[in-house]
């Protein structure tokens, strides 16, 4: 039994090793994808709290990402699922975006304060 434990693991070890996908032909680094997701997230955050207009949803959507950085559907999803095999990566691109999003949240947060400053001196 203490010799099977070792081949079992050695061998879903092998296994998994073989169902790991190659890169992609165009294979985006890590930077270009942080912006992506970035971008994809913001996208999905306005539209779900309807910070776009109805009308203009059309424009502001996936198609909107493939056209900003020029890139093929097949492309942008061959890239997720290479990165999505390696979660640590996809961790630490997600926890950078995470940063970004919560800085222009902190950003947005201090507009609204100023704004609502100057608002209230006028009506003094």
């Amino acid at each position: 039994m203490k010799k099977a434990l070792p081949l079992a693991f050695l061998l879903f070890w092998a296994c998994e090793a073989l169902t790991v996908n190659p890169p992609p032909e165009v294979l985006l680094k890590e930077d270009e994808m942080e912006e992506i997701i970035y971008d994809r997230l913001l996208l999905r955050t306005m539209e779900s709290s309807r910070l776009i207009k109805e009308d203009s949803l059309n424009l502001f959507n996936d198609d909107y990402i493939l056209r900003k950085y020029a890139l093929e559907d097949s492309i942008l999803q061959q890239n997720l699922e290479y990165y999505a095999q390696y979660p640590r990566r996809m961790t630490a691109l997600y926890d950078r975006v995470e940063v970004r999003l919560n800085h222009l949240l902190d950003s947005l947060e201090q507009l609204a304060k100023k704004e609502n400053e100057a608002l209230a001196e006028k009506e003094d």
